[in-house]
């Protein structure tokens, strides 16, 4: 048995380089241009594109960003996809440009006929697929085998015309491999939205099938593997399919109600990330619950390439990062306690921080709470936990001296303390 624990660091100020709330790391790369998308290719390099031709690349993990988008100017940049430090692609609406020596330098690459691009994918430097909006009905899917020199449409490639009242959703498509590629066709909203997929090879079949048994706007579909997925409507729900799309069930109310962005289901994991533009909410067991919700000013598409690096793309100038280690985790123990407890915090009268500690005996969500003396809320955390003894630092920031009250929660327990701050 393992026993971990948790040192929250509550501190309440805002740095040139990085802000914080819950456990999102804000990383402020440059001025106040809207990101549009983050490409993690692993988790000390990423790629991100914006506005005003920005495109921008870290290879230590966010700390440092270098800009790369030599040659490229008066354009909007929204979708991105990187292979490694040198060979990248971005389009801008319906125009694509390709580097292959880290941003030194962008060639313009064509495909016919040209409509906004939804999604760009690479398999390795030679082999990629990129899906546009739908021309006179046929769905804009082109396949590269030279790097993107040549796009070639396949003859197979996806109809929807026959499902009026349709289309597809802004990065609305995504892939876990050739051989498995989709994408969201969202309905009106008295109109079945539609889940395309191809099978057999970039040049197979393309198969469609209603999402759910009623009509609803579903936008955004992501894959543990090629047979259990997740989709999501706004405002409404989230479904589950066990059988690679061909039927979807309830799973649980969609705990987001403005305009989605993206859903991503972490690799590797049961996590699932999904945003609108302006909240975050990330689940721990596959989409049944959502334990957290985060607000933020806006925020477009995510990317992630496991738990260590999970990004969202934001405005003015900002990437965001969901850093599990920011609010200092360390383990301390091998042991699980067997009780729920809350220890009187040490040092108590404290100034400038106090550090709290406690037993989770179950994993579960973790709600710690500090109250003035009337009651009002001064500060709350509650995010998903382990099992595992935690150590939380508290940091007053502002408040005043006085006397405080601190409590726990995690499922039916719950303790209260009292602690003293003196400036």
């Amino acid at each position: 048995m393992k026993k971990l624990s948790i040192i929250l660091a509550v501190i309440q100020f805002i740095l040139a380089a990085k802000i914080t709330f819950a456990q999102w790391q804000t990383y402020q790369v440059t001025s106040v241009i809207r990101f549009w998308d983050v490409n993690v290719v692993a988790p000390e390099l990423i790629w991100a594109c914006g506005d005003s031709s920005v495109v921008m690349r870290s290879s230590n993990g966010g700390q440092n960003w270098q800009m790369v988008n030599s040659g490229l100017s008066g354009l909007d940049f929204v979708q991105m996809f990187a292979l490694d430090e040198n060979r990248a692609w971005v389009s801008a609406g319906m125009r694509l440009f390709a580097t292959t020596n880290g941003g030194s330098d962008w060639n313009e690459q064509f495909f016919t006929p040209t409509k906004y691009v939804n999604r760009i994918h690479f398999f390795n430097s030679s082999t990629g697929f990129l899906l546009a909006d739908q021309n006179d009905s046929i769905v804009g899917y082109f396949v590269t085998r030279n790097g993107g020199m040549n796009w070639d449409r396949p003859t197979s490639a996806p109809v929807i015309g026959s499902f009026p009242n349709c289309w597809i959703s802004d990065n609305g498509a995504n892939c876990l491999d050739s051989n498995f590629i989709w994408f969201v066709v969202k309905g009106a909203p008295n109109v079945y939205s539609r889940f395309f997929k191809l099978s057999g090879g970039l040049n197979g079949t393309w198969q469609s099938y209603n999402i759910g048994i009623t009509p609803g706007q579903y936008s955004y579909a992501s894959f543990k593997n090629a047979l259990t997925g997740l989709v999501v409507s706004v405002p409404g729900k989230i479904l589950k399919t066990v059988n690679g799309g061909i039927n979807w069930q309830f799973l649980s109310d969609n705990p987001l109600q403005n305009v989605h962005r993206d859903l991503t289901i972490i690799p590797g994991t049961d996590w699932v990330l999904l945003n609108t533009i302006t909240e975050i909410s990330m689940s721990f067991d596959l989409g049944i619950t959502w334990p957290v919700v985060n607000d933020y000013v806006r925020m477009n598409y995510n990317d992630a390439k496991d738990t260590t690096s999970i990004w969202i793309s934001g405005n003015n100038g900002q990437l965001l990062k969901y850093n599990f280690n920011y609010i200092g985790i360390n383990p301390i123990g091998t042991q699980i306690p067997l009780d729920f407890m809350l220890y009187q915090n040490y040092p108590n009268p404290f100034n400038p921080s106090t550090e709290i500690k406690i037993d989770l005996p179950r994993s579960g969500n973790l709600k710690f709470e500090v109250f003035d003396l009337l009651g009002k809320t001064v500060y709350e955390f509650n995010e998903f936990r382990p099992a595992g003894t935690y150590v939380l630092t508290f940091g007053p920031g502002k408040l005043s001296s006085g006397l405080y009250f601190y409590r726990i929660q995690s499922g039916a327990n719950s303790i209260t303390r009292k602690m003293i701050l003196l400036k």
